[in-house]
């Protein structure tokens, strides 16, 4: 992942192209791929029987024609539900063998209990370097060194205020802010840190703009072709 915090500015493309194809699919990852992007991000849960599952929200209500909590529903149950435009809801798994090797990868955890098989998955496909496992979760990410510190992590905050702090004291080498609450001085602090700055979810090509004026490293995109 030498690359991907090498780079001068980063589009991240927030679920795939979630502008035009269906969050969290393989088809909408595969479009933002052909739209340029070079990283794609996306969120993980567990099924009833363990799995992990690619999809934002507890509940499969909004993102398929099904409903009830991801949690509570197995990985059968869950391939069965159509994800928009025919998609099925993909497993970890199935994301890296289809994108592995292909662009960089940013795995937002969303509950514990996700944390083990994640970096085995990672240790399987060969991805150390390509990945970074990012979450609210200050408790997912001290998980996650404390099972391989060579994985890279990020702290993904709303507000601007202490979040450095936040992320030195976990061992992250990013930090994800809310853009409203991204500030010229906050990425001045990050930076002096060492640490790559992005923020979420920017839609408008002119904040994009403004934002990598003031330094920022990547912003987090419904639109791989923002700029």
């Amino acid at each position: 992942m030498e690359g991907f915090f090498e780079k001068d500015f980063l589009l991240i493309s927030h679920r795939g192209a979630s502008h035009y194809e269906p969050e969290n699919t393989l088809r909408s990852f595969r479009r933002a791929l052909d739209m340029g992007s070079e990283v794609i991000e996306f969120d993980v849960r567990k099924s009833l029987d363990n799995r992990l599952v690619v999809i934002h929200d507890r509940s499969v209500n909004r993102t398929t024609d099904g409903s009830g909590t991801v949690s509570e529903k197995t990985l059968e149950k869950l391939k069965f539900l159509d994800a928009g435009s025919g998609e099925q809801i993909p497993t970890l798994e199935e994301v890296f063998e289809n994108f592995g090797g292909s662009c960089g990868l940013v795995i937002e955890l969303k509950e514990k209990g996700t944390e083990e098989k994640t970096v085995l998955l990672i240790k399987k496909y060969g991805l150390e370097k390509d990945v970074v496992v990012v979450s609210f979760r200050e408790d997912c990410l001290r998980t996650i060194r404390e099972l391989d510190s060579t994985i890279s992590t990020g702290l993904i905050t709303i507000f601007g205020f202490g979040c450095v702090k936040r992320a030195l004291s976990l061992g992250c080498r990013v930090v994800a802010t809310n853009h409203r609450f991204m500030t010229r001085r906050l990425v001045s602090e990050a930076h002096g840190n060492g640490l790559f700055v992005c923020c979420w979810t920017v839609n408008n090509p002119k904040q994009g703009k403004k934002l990598a004026g003031i330094g920022i490293d990547g912003v987090i995109t419904d639109k791989p072709d923002l700029l």
